[in-house]
């Protein structure tokens, strides 16, 4: 499994990134969290170990699996300038993968697109984004916001 969060925007801190790597195991979901805030002479990375315990991916999974798909190309919501995420959540189950992203804005990114089975589908909901929040107490966010200060007492060229 394999999540990816980045955001560039008008902010003194951007790019900012967040990539999660994990491997099932007979108890979890473990690997690294790695960190990026800041461009050029102030750029700042940072990686630490995570672990997510099975029961909690389950239900991570089960979210997922709830979400409701329409056929069609994805196309992100963007109301606003100079604020760009895409987020993205990779499943590798056997030889398939399953991806879920989404460049939108606002709460929950809504819409995300789904690629599977060669086949591109659209997720009107927020289910993705909730699937996400539920590993949060896992996902060492605290190591981000540590970054981000360091860009900040920096400034940037």
């Amino acid at each position: 499994m394999v999540i990816s969060e980045y955001w560039m925007g008008l902010s003194p801190v951007a790019p900012v990134s967040a990539g999660f790597v994990l491997k099932k195991t007979p108890t979890s979901f473990a690997g690294k969290a790695t960190f990026l805030a800041g461009y050029d002479s102030t750029q700042k990375k940072d990686s630490v170990d995570m672990e997510i315990p099975n029961s909690v991916a389950q239900q991570f999974f089960k979210i997922l699996a709830n979400a409701q798909l329409s056929s069609g190309p994805y196309k992100p919501k963007i109301e606003h300038t100079d604020d760009y995420p895409h987020n993205e959540i990779e499943l590798h189950i056997g030889k398939e993968t399953i991806l879920f992203w989404t460049q939108s804005q606002g709460p929950g990114f809504v819409p995300w697109g789904l690629k599977l089975a060669g086949k591109e589908y659209v997720i009107n909901s927020d289910l993705p984004d909730k699937a996400i929040q539920l590993l949060d107490p896992y996902m060492h966010r605290d190591v981000q916001k540590k970054l981000n200060e360091s860009v900040m007492s920096h400034g940037k060229p």
